[in-house]
């Protein structure tokens, strides 16, 4: 695992995979019931669970870089 890119070697946000792991199990929620509640898809619990990287952010197109200017 610690060679596999597709995972996250913040120590941090595993160990935070692993607690909301415990929780969702413990409240007996499957990890579609847990994104239904909290408005997101099944993936992005399975990911932060498992401690799998998200994909990247798209890059901000130049018409939404200019309108965040001040």
């Amino acid at each position: 695992m610690p060679d596999d890119p597709s995972y996250t070697r913040d120590p941090l946000l595993r160990s935070f995979g692993r607690v909301m792991h415990s929780h969702r199990e413990a409240a007996n929620l499957s990890r579609p019931q847990l994104a239904d509640e909290l408005g997101c898809g099944a993936t992005w619990i399975e990911k932060l669970e498992t401690g799998r990287k998200p994909p990247p952010k798209p890059p901000p197109t130049t018409a939404t870089s200019a309108s965040a200017r001040p």
